[in-house]
């Protein structure tokens, strides 16, 4: 069930060719997508409506929705540290991905899970 305190998230993809891997992408991944002319670069950022109050979200991209050959790695929130617990966090959390597929990114609302949104973002 859907929950009228939240936004769809906002997502924003970006596309590194890789010619761009040794400078923007982390070496830990460098065996993983060498074989891959390119990788995205997604930011999932959590929206409210203005009628919510206090608001703390949570970003997922589980596995079971993901569809195709996609791999996802998560790389975190931004800023790392949270805000204090009296006002909104709504941080985005960043994530690599390659390959070809679908991934439906999650939103929740931490202090009522039943309160979610959802958007499929689909890579080529």
């Amino acid at each position: 069930m859907m929950k009228k305190n939240l936004l769809p998230p906002l997502v924003e993809k970006n596309k590194i060719l890789k010619a761009d891997y040794n400078t923007v992408v982390p070496g830990y991944l460098h065996d993983h997508i060498y074989s891959f002319d390119h990788i995205w670069l997604i930011k999932v950022t959590p929206q409210k409506s203005p009628e919510s109050g206090a608001f703390r979200a949570k970003v997922t991209a589980a596995a079971n929705n993901l569809t195709g050959d996609l791999v996802i790695s998560a790389i975190g929130r931004e800023p790392v540290i949270a805000p204090p617990s009296d006002q909104d966090d709504l941080r985005p959390m960043s994530y690599y991905a390659w390959n070809k597929g679908t991934q439906t990114f999650s939103v929740f609302n931490t202090k009522d899970y039943s309160s979610y949104t959802e958007i499929a973002v689909t890579f080529d």
